[in-house]
This record gives C-alpha cells, structure tokens and sequence, in this order.
C-alpha cells in the first residue's frame, strides 16, 4: 500500500511548488519574465496550447526560455535540499572522485547537499552579483546563465554511452538545439538526484511544469502586489522612476519571506500564506518597464 500511495501521489506538491515559485521568481524578476515571453512567442506564438504537438513542442520549451527557466529554479529552490544514501550493509563501496579513490565502510550513511552542490562556483557559469555584495551570483535567480558558453560545462555529446540519468538535462532530447543550454558537470546538478535510483517520474514533471508556465505565460504577466504601498490609481500616476522604487519594496518582501522556506517532506513555505499576492495582466504590460 505505501509503494501504491507513492507511485500515485508522489510529485504532486513537489510539482505544484516548482510552478508557485516559478511564478514568484519571474514576477521579482520581470527582464527575466519579458525574455521569457519572447521566447514563446517566436516559437509558438499564438496558437492555442491544446493544439501543440508534444514531439515538437517539447524540444523547443526545453531548448529555450522554459526550459531555462524551470531548471534554475531547480537549481535555487530544488524540492528536496538533501539526499539520503547509504552503504550497502555487507561490504566497503570505493568512490574515485578526480585521480582519487576513498572507502566508503559499509553501513554509511550519506546525505547530499543539494544546495550546496547547485551553488558551487567551481562548476557553474558565474558573475558578479548585482543584488548582493558577492563575487558570485550563484544565489541569485537568472535563467539567463544557462545560455552561458563556460568551460566549466560538461563537453560529452548527449548521445555518448551511459546511463539515461547521465545524459538527461531536463526533458530535452534533440540534438539540434542541444548546444544552446549549458550542461552541468555530472553531480553537480542532482534535483532529481542522479543515477539507477533517481527520481523516475521526472520527465512527467519536467513536461508538467513546462506545459504550465508555457501556458500562462503565452498569455498572461505575472506581478507582485503593491496595493500595501499604493492604490492602482496612484500607481497609474506614477512615473517609471517611482514604479521602480515602489515595486522595489514588493519584491524585498518577497526576498525576505523566501528566506522562511523550510523543508519538512519537500521544501516550500511553510509557515507563510502558500500563495503569494500576485496580479495576473491578461494584456501582458509589465508595472515595471524592463
């Protein structure tokens, strides 16, 4: 019965999380959001989603935008911060990590730091952080750094022998475009952890989540809220320097109630409102230019 609940239930909130903060990230991030709605628009425009063929568009989501955005907000905020594995009971497991090999002694146990692994400026393109003091802007979210050329980028063709988990860097599987995302060194990007015991519902996932955001970002923008600072009156009269220093403030609350996510079963917001004050714009114009 608990292998049934999980082959049923698994990923629905780990899913619904990846969108929530998807959504969030974008709407503190609206250069980022306006990218991304160019993207779609060149690859499918307006056509209506229910039309769109999986083999085609499938590629396209995760050669671009989408599929840069979902992958550094599972770089940030993957569902699950640490990764249990252990020893086998009955014999020593030997580990070879560069020239060096290590013994593991049976029985160990081992938990992964994902965050800390996803964040580790020896293995992902990296700049100077316009938000913060950092020589690195490994905390801060920018899809945009997946479209970085770094040599700290894994150069095996996505076709070399392996392993499936080896090769796979989201649902993308064409080999056109597969140029265009960069391709994290082998351990170095684990949300679904990696290997014969990883995470086998992830393509359902990954297609999920690119399904939506594609969906409602054809259409839609997504804001934070200022009605706390201001009316939408007031913000009509407002020019672009005040928009910018008011919605400055919406996105600083935001940052600050990020920093409450905590992780139980999967890592969300806990102890917070579960859903951000949004303003969904079916005209998609932007409250700050970008």
């Amino acid at each position: 019965m608990g292998n049934t609940f999980i082959f049923i239930l698994a990923g629905h909130e780990t899913t619904t999380n990846s969108i929530h903060f998807s959504a969030l990230h974008l709407a503190m991030n609206p250069a980022s959001q306006v990218s991304l709605h160019k993207d779609i628009d060149e690859n499918f425009g307006t056509g209506d989603p229910d039309e769109w063929n999986y083999e085609e568009a499938i590629n396209k989501l995760f050669s671009g935008m989408v599929g840069a955005t979902f992958n550094e907000l599972l770089r940030i905020m993957p569902p699950a911060i640490n990764i249990p594995k252990s020893v086998t009971q009955t014999q020593d497991q030997v580990i070879t990590s560069g020239s060096q090999e290590y013994t593991l002694p049976k029985g160990t146990y081992i938990s992964l730091n994902v965050i800390g692994v996803q964040r580790n400026p020896n293995h992902w393109p990296t700049k100077p952080s316009k938000r913060t003091n950092k020589c690195n802007d490994l905390d801060d979210f920018i899809p945009e750094r997946w479209f970085r050329c770094d040599a700290k980028a894994d150069t095996r063709n996505p076709d070399d022998s392996g392993d499936e988990g080896d090769n796979d860097l989201g649902a993308y599987t064409g080999t056109s475009n597969a140029t265009n995302l960069f391709r994290p060194v082998r351990g170095s990007f684990i949300p679904f952890s990696e290997g014969p015991r990883s995470c086998f519902g992830r393509h359902i996932a990954q297609t999920e989540v690119a399904a939506v955001l594609a969906t409602i970002f054809q259409r839609y923008t997504v804001e934070l809220d200022v009605s706390s600072w201001a009316s939408d009156d007031e913000v009509r009269r407002m020019g672009s320097k005040e928009k910018k220093v008011l919605y400055g403030k919406a996105v600083r609350r935001a940052e600050e109630t990020l920093k409450t996510a905590s992780m139980r079963l999967t890592f969300k917001l806990h102890d917070q409102p579960r859903v951000f004050p949004f303003n969904v714009k079916p005209d998609r114009r932007q409250l700050i230019p970008s």
